[in-house]
């Protein structure tokens, strides 16, 4: 993890942010939304050899998903909520590895996985929210 102080409570302040203007159900589909943007940098900076340029974008994507799991109630949450703990760990995990090794191939085996879980949640937060997922409702979100 990032050892920066500085950091991490722009990072904190940023998902307080989000959470004080999202409903709560849309928080992990727009906290996934960043890690792909973060990736998205980091293979760019990488493809550059801009390596403290990729350093950040991808220590800002493991704290991002170190958020999440923080936010995951495992007494509660039951097997959903530690098989998303694993999940996240692993993305982190490999997120550290792609990091460790600038490694392009790491960072394009993450994507489409965090991109199914961000769509999961979307249409979860879609149940929620307005009863249907947003493509029953002809992609319009009430």
């Amino acid at each position: 993890m990032v050892s920066d102080p500085t950091l991490h409570a722009r990072v904190c302040a940023y998902h307080s942010a989000a959470a004080a203007l999202l409903p709560p159900q849309r928080v992990p589909a727009t906290a996934l939304a960043a890690v792909l943007m973060a990736i998205g940098q980091a293979d760019r900076a990488i493809a550059a050899q801009d390596v403290p340029a990729a350093h950040e974008a991808l220590t800002n994507a493991q704290q991002v998903l170190g958020l999440l799991r923080g936010s995951l109630n495992l007494e509660v949450g039951g097997d959903v909520a530690k098989n998303l703990d694993a999940v996240y760990g692993y993305l982190s995990t490999e997120l550290g590895r792609a990091n460790v090794e600038k490694s392009r191939e790491r960072l394009a085996a993450l994507i489409p996985l965090i991109t199914e879980l961000r769509e999961a949640w979307q249409q979860a937060a879609d149940l929620e929210l307005h009863g249907q997922p947003a493509a029953a409702a002809g992609g319009v979100r009430r």
